[in-house]
């Protein structure tokens, strides 16, 4: 796994993190590790009580785990057939929503999650392009979980 810098102010607000320095599965665990960023002056917040670790498991345990944005296809149809441009770009308006959100996605300004990157190579490979999409830039990030519960 990627070791990535976690940053307080990358972890949501309303996500519950831990102090249970004494849980074997603190290295783990990404709410013990949001924990230990949290800075001098913030005084209260959300968190995991040791209630949580018994017989072994926590049921609040969150694994460390990253999944790699991207943004920006500016480059994605230059080497399209023009055939194929004109039926894969009304599909992608379409998947991404015509009404300028299109456009934020190809800016870079929306990230493309990898469902959305799956949905693209599998759109080109449906015409013959076998070869991996390329998008402008990518970054791997952090998963924080949805639940607190």
């Amino acid at each position: 796994m990627e070791k990535l810098d976690l940053k307080f102010e990358n972890v949501p607000n309303n996500w519950a993190v831990c102090f249970n320095n004494s849980c074997p599965l603190k290295e783990q665990c990404l709410r013990h590790q949001a924990a230990m960023t949290v800075p001098d002056g913030v005084c209260q917040g959300m968190s995991v009580w040791p209630q949580a670790y018994k017989d072994g498991q926590c049921r609040m345990f969150a694994e460390i785990k990253t999944v790699t944005m991207v943004w920006g296809f500016s480059q994605l149809y230059k080497d399209l057939r023009h055939e194929d441009y004109k039926e894969i770009r009304p599909r992608m308006e379409d998947h991404f929503g015509r009404a300028g959100n299109y456009y934020r996605y190809n800016r870079g300004e929306k990230l493309l999650t990898p469902a959305d990157q799956q949905w693209i190579q599998q759109l080109f490979a449906r015409y013959g392009y076998k070869a991996d999409v390329v998008f402008d830039h990518y970054e791997s990030r952090l998963v924080f979980p949805h639940t607190n519960a």
